[in-house]
């Protein structure tokens, strides 16, 4: 199965999520608990990612995280395997723990930083893991309501500051808010088997895209699901002028500046739009798969070619 497209870029926020395969229970006691929080402190630590909020349930977990340096991978591939490493070890067990690959969302501060606290802070009260918002050991709401119950790693300044610039005040402006239902449209976003790759409008979608123009990206890695960061309305649109503007060079086999034409025009269908073979081969017409690979292959190697590569 082709693995999805990770969006990384300096000073992302994420939130993430992993649950334990088949559902089974990644946190079996507080022992485990506070395994994971020491890991959260080893990758705030060795990465300087940033945790703004952590809800522990019993298989599965839930992070805000701002990625100052765009290293989400590296971090969660320590948190995940370390993780991994020491409960079995605890547990006398070998294999993965987790289902898969964790599961993560870009988001647009200004809009959902404050959601995402309120979605979070709420999975404990939603599990019936208590009975009122913040009884619940293992989230972070409590580290938000005194200093005495926070992690020295946890970043509660930024979400703080929303409420108010008094400590006091800004403390019952969250929970006030908290105890508020988490709107219906993101809830089921959110609870949906396939999340969206990102949460924010067009000008921040717009935004990354324009970060990953340019950028080195393995298409193969891409799902399609995943492909809907890029192939919005406005992309296929862009495609259908880019193919026609283009459509006399297409038609013509033998010229050599035609070619090389059609070449290029093949590898930004591939490497900016993210097409497959089969795809170009359909835009285009009268071009089988295995010619536009070759076509396709010779354009990277130009590329690299004028590189230095």
């Amino acid at each position: 199965m082709a693995r999805p497209l990770r969006i990384e870029y300096p000073g992302a926020w994420y939130h993430v999520m992993n649950r334990g395969r088949r559902r089974e229970k990644i946190f079996i006691n507080d022992k485990d608990r506070q395994v994971f929080l020491k890991v959260l402190r080893e990758i705030s630590k060795l990465y300087k990612i940033e945790i703004h909020a952590y809800a522990m349930l019993p298989n599965h977990y839930h992070l805000l995280v701002h990625t100052p340096e765009g290293n989400l991978s590296r971090c969660m591939r320590h948190l995940n395997g370390v993780y991994t490493q020491k409960f079995n070890y605890f547990h006398k067990i070998d294999g993965s723990l987790f289902r898969g690959r964790y599961k993560s969302i870009v988001v647009e501060k200004e809009e959902y930083l404050l959601e995402l606290v309120r979605y979070i802070h709420r999975n404990p009260l939603r599990a019936k893991l208590e009975a009122d918002i913040g009884q619940y050991e293992w989230c972070s709401h409590r580290g938000y309501s005194s200093d005495k119950h926070r992690e020295e790693w946890l970043v509660v300044e930024e979400v703080l500051s929303k409420f108010s610039k008094y400590d006091k005040e800004a403390r019952r402006g969250l929970k006030a808010f908290v105890n508020k239902e988490v709107p219906k449209n993101l809830m089921k976003r959110l609870e949906s088997a396939n999340w969206p790759a990102m949460l924010g409008g067009k000008e921040f979608k717009d935004k990354v895209k324009k970060i990953y123009q340019g950028r080195e990206i393995d298409i193969k890695e891409v799902p399609d699901y995943k492909r809907k960061i890029i192939m919005d309305e406005d992309g296929r649109r862009e495609i259908e002028n880019l193919v026609e503007t283009n459509r006399e060079v297409l038609n013509k086999k033998r010229n050599k500046t035609d070619v090389a034409r059609r070449r290029a025009l093949i590898y930004v269908l591939r490497r900016h739009y993210m097409l497959s073979i089969k795809e170009i081969s359909q835009k285009i017409g009268d071009i089988t798969s295995s010619a536009i690979s070759k076509h396709y292959k010779h354009a990277e190697e130009d590329v690299k070619e004028k590189r230095g590569a």
